[in-house]
């Protein structure tokens, strides 16, 4: 039932049986009263007439129409209307009863003997109706305390879901629905109720625009967005000033005016500082006040940026982060524009709580929309929106893992508008030149400006040391010298000069003079490549193995890895040797963290870095949780810079790490065992928001999240493993499902989705398998106990077994024992169905099997768009996979619709196909003709099938 409609029409009941009580009380009045006043039954009767109409309107078949009566709209239960007759048969008694005891108008009640006996022969009767109508009240009474708390319940839930957290407007409201409850006891009036409740429901409506718009700028958040940009070293003391000098750059006048198609480069050597100059004016004052002054005084400046990072997470450095981090930014700033710029099919989609993915086509449609709704005059949260005006920075082209010239074209397509400035930053890469070099105007080469800023750096860094001050004192012409020496070799990079000072300090600690750093300095290569080349050579011969993998280690993991793992890279301890009690204390963890980055910086040198991870670091400033917690998980490790890894990968340096190693190693079986070391030395308190099925605990959310990532790296890790087929991941997923189990108390984490949706150990550790694509492993332990494929797993195990997640449907060769089929064969064995909605814990919302598969072949029908049909039979058969063929004919055959439509939107645009039209896109006409028999002749299916495997 409608909740305003239920708490309206309790009201009505209640002003009926009001009403009734007070006739009744009118009609014991009169027949007691020694004057028998017709004024009160003049009164009496009015009332009475109200409530056999209102009675009429409660109780009729008019209630669903909201044409025929105050409270129509709501389709109200038996109990209600039985209620409202029974109140009307009872008015219907009054009416007669008052005309009975009427007086003719030329006479006084007492002057007529009959009307006396009247009176007084009704008395019992009066009783009685008097007590009908208290029964009435008090079952109403009771149906009101019933309905109104749960009434209550549902509309604070509502308030609850969409006010977030703003608690005291939710308070507010809490009051404001119980007051409106209150007058249904008769407290007060009806026009004052709907007055509360409509402005009550107003307010709400206004939380839920907001709760959406939260949705929305989650689903475009992602983990480490801002993790680039804060490990970007602050700007130096007094370097760049010239930045804002309009007689040495022409960055100034371009923020100050602009035109179409008004994009700024920055370009400069590797290594030249240009991350730390984009950072340095994204967030200056003066370029504020610079881009204010083009915009306009009472415009709105939106600024939004995006920093790549090669060395980071596969966001970090693809198109989808780049538009969901500048489509944050935007939004953020101008959450009114989210139902404006997102299509109503993202937000339908936000709005039932489905938090999927957006697609790349969605992500460039909805940033394309913001730059054409500006151009309306429409006035949003005080704003004309005509009057908005956009300036992004974007770093980094070069570290974007992908094709340059896809960059250049979203950058064209948003840079038409005069009201978008657009200031980019990367190498001199000959995409970037050719497209932004221009007649040279409206670009800087940083290495060629940053010379003074090098001067400035040297003599602030080495003044420092006290050692310097005697240097000055005596020697001070020398010393200039020096630091002219060393701006002069530097070629304007700024990371060779850090690099150089670090050395030059080292030999300040160790009372060197003038004349030994100048020799330092002239050991020193005068490039990166050589510089780094130098300190590899350096390292000394006791530690070159653990130098080569730890190298190696670095160069294959997807992300920087957490310092204390290193472990067993470093010889420290593996995870089955270590003391986990005392590795989770507190002293052990500041002791270890010490330690191993002593050990670190042995081996590699300059060429790593340790830095405090961000992600923990935030739960720290927050007070999210003990800082005792996260001291273990404080630190990461990464190459110390792009060019570092672009170094170590060079053939050159890989076959001198090879002789090094003297042997055969595996990247990853090596950082999959310092994982599991990792997730053993944690203290247990990481691991309490798990604790229960109710788990998710507020304070430990930030750390859940770091935890969920790590085990999703292992995950990454364990496939490299299962794919390389060198050596077997068993024993190591193995150990990882006996340490969840004794750490987690036998609960898997989920990173999202309903509470219901964690899943016991150890049966639901193989949902965790398969969606981490490790096949071969969810298949040797079904085929060893087919017993752990249960009612809870089945049909997880199907979904991912049919969208072949890592190994991807280009897949493997067709054998009847491919790990695919036959889980996804095992699995609809023990009642899995294609039908049935799943949770999987890569989104928010249940999913069905075989729509999501249909929508997979769609998908990589779209990516190979360029790929024509009589292609499909050579190396790149894809299209003609047997394999494939087989996975679709399972599914038809255990009651996949081939009706089925499905919809998508990808890179080549948005489609809307039935399953046989997708057929036709991926399989050759004589598999097409299989797929038509297979649903023409119900018994028809591909012969492996019925084989026992």
């Amino acid at each position: 039932m409608d909740v305003l409609s239920s708490i309206s029409l309790v009201a009505s009941i209640a002003s009926l049986v009001d009403f009734g009580v007070r006739l009744t009380k009118s009609a014991v009045e009169i027949s007691r009263s020694a004057d028998g006043s017709l004024e009160t039954n003049r009164e009496l009767e009015v009332i009475t007439a109200r409530i056999d109409s209102l009675s009429g309107v409660l109780g009729g078949d008019n209630i669903g129409d909201p044409s025929k009566g105050p409270i129509g709209g709501a389709n109200y239960d038996a109990d209600i209307r039985d209620l409202a007759r029974r109140s009307q048969v009872v008015s219907k008694e009054l009416l007669l009863h008052l005309t009975s005891l009427k007086a003719r108008k030329d006479r006084r009640w007492y002057d007529n003997p009959t009307l006396v006996i009247r009176t007084w022969r009704g008395r019992e009767r009066l009783k009685a109706l008097k007590e009908n109508l208290g029964g009435l009240q008090q079952a109403l009474r009771v149906f009101l305390a019933v309905e109104t708390r749960d009434k209550q319940n549902l509309l604070i839930s509502i308030v609850e879901k969409s006010a977030g957290e703003n608690s005291k407007r939710l308070d507010k409201m809490r009051v404001e629905i119980l007051n409106a409850i209150d007058w249904a006891g008769g407290t007060r009036q009806p026009p004052t109720l709907y007055r509360d409740l409509s402005a009550l429901l107003e307010s709400i409506s206004q939380d839920g625009k907001v709760a959406v718009e939260k949705r929305v700028l989650r689903t475009l958040a992602f983990g480490l967005m801002s993790d680039r940009e804060s490990r970007i070293a602050e700007a130096h003391k007094k370097t760049f000033e010239w930045a804002f000098d309009s007689r040495k750059t022409p960055l100034r006048p371009w923020l100050e005016s602009g035109s179409a198609g008004d994009v700024f480069w920055i370009t400069g050597k590797p290594g030249s500082g240009k991350s730390t100059l984009m950072k340095f004016l994204c967030s200056h004052d003066r370029t504020k006040a610079a881009l204010q002054a083009w915009a306009g005084s009472g415009n709105r400046l939106v600024i939004a940026s995006h920093f790549f990072w090669a060395l980071g997470s596969t966001k970090q450095k693809s198109q989808e982060g780049l538009l969901r981090s500048l489509l944050h930014d935007i939004l953020r700033q101008c959450p009114s524009w989210i139902p404006l710029v997102c299509s109503t099919q993202v937000l339908e989609r936000i709005d039932r709580g489905d938090l999927a993915p957006w697609s790349l086509q969605e992500l460039r449609q909805t940033l394309l929309n913001v730059f054409q709704a500006r151009r309306a005059s429409t006035h949003v949260d005080g704003h004309d929106q005509a009057s908005t005006f956009f300036c992004l920075f974007v770093d980094g082209l070069d570290e974007y893992a992908g094709q340059e010239v896809d960059l250049n074209k979203i950058f064209a397509s948003v840079a038409c508008s005069t009201h978008v400035k657009i200031c980019l930053a990367s190498r001199p890469w000959p995409d970037f030149t050719e497209a932004y070099t221009g007649d040279g105007s409206r670009m800087l080469k940083i290495h060629e400006l940053t010379r003074q800023d090098i001067q400035n750096y040297i003599t602030y860094e080495l003044c420092y040391h006290p050692q310097v001050d005697a240097f000055k004192s005596h020697d001070g012409a020398r010393f200039s010298i020096l630091v002219d020496e060393i701006s002069q070799k530097a070629q304007g990079v700024f990371l060779w000069v850090y690099l150089v000072v670090r050395s030059l300090v080292r030999g300040l600690h160790k009372h060197d003079n003038i004349d030994n750093l100048k020799r330092r300095l002239a050991i020193l290569p005068a490039d990166l490549e050589g510089y780094y080349q130098h300190v590899l050579n350096g390292i000394e011969t006791i530690y070159r193995k653990e130098t080569a993998q730890l190298l190696d280690m670095f160069l294959s993991a997807s992300e920087p890895l957490p310092l204390m793992c290193l472990g067993p890279a470093l010889g420290v301890a593996t995870y089955e040797t270590i003391d986990a009690d005392e590795a989770r204390s507190l002293s052990w963890a500041i002791d270890s963290n010490s330690s191993l980055q002593r050990q670190l910086h042995a081996r590699c040198g300059d060429l790593v870095e340790v830095t405090p991870d961000p992600r923990v670091s935030a739960i720290a400033e927050h007070h999210r949780t003990d800082v005792d917690s996260v001291v273990h998980c404080q630190y990461q490790v990464d190459f110390l810079h792009l060019t570092v890894r672009d170094f170590v990968r060079t053939s050159k340096v890989k076959h001198q790490l090879m002789g090094w190693i003297d042997g055969s190693f595996d990247p990853y079986v090596l950082i999959a065992e310092c994982f599991l070391y990792f997730l053993k030395v944690l203290p247990d308190s990481v691991f309490e928001g798990y604790s229960t099925i109710e788990g998710y605990l507020d304070p430990y959310a930030e750390i859940e999240e770091y935890i969920l990532s790590g085990l999703s790296q292992i995950g990454i890790y364990l496939r490299e493993i299962e794919s390389g087929c060198t050596v077997t991941s068993s024993p190591l997923i193995d150990e990882l499902l006996s340490l969840l189990t004794a750490r987690n108390q036998g609960i898997i984490p989920w990173s999202n989705g309903p509470r219901d949706s964690v899943m016991k150990l150890p049966n639901g550790f193989l949902s965790w398998a398969i969606f981490e694509g490790l096949f071969e492993y969810v298949e040797s332990k079904i085929r060893h106990d087919e017993t752990c494929v249960d009612e809870i797993n089945r049909g997880t195990l199907l979904y991912h077994a049919a969208m072949d997640k890592g190994h991807s449907l280009l897949g493997k060769s067709n054998q009847p024992g491919n790990a695919c089929l036959y889980i996804m064969r095992t699995a609809l064995l023990h009642g899995a169905s294609p039908n049935e909605a799943v949770f999987t814990p890569s989104c928010d919302r249940l999913r069905p099997t075989w729509p999501e598969y249909l929508r997979q072949l769609l998908k990589l029908s779209c990516d190979h768009l360029n790929s024509q049909r009589d292609n499909f039979d050579g190396q790149n058969r894809f299209f003609g996979s047997e394999n494939l063929l087989d996975r679709t004919l399972m599914l038809l055959k255990n009651g996949a619709d081939p009706n089925e439509v499905t919809t998508g939107g990808f890179n080549y645009g948005s489609y809307h196909m039935s399953a046989f039209q997708v057929f036709e896109r991926i399989f050759r006409p004589e598999q097409v003709a299989v797929l038509k028999q297979c649903i023409d002749k119900p018994y028809y299916c591909s012969e492996w099938y019925f084989k026992e495997n």
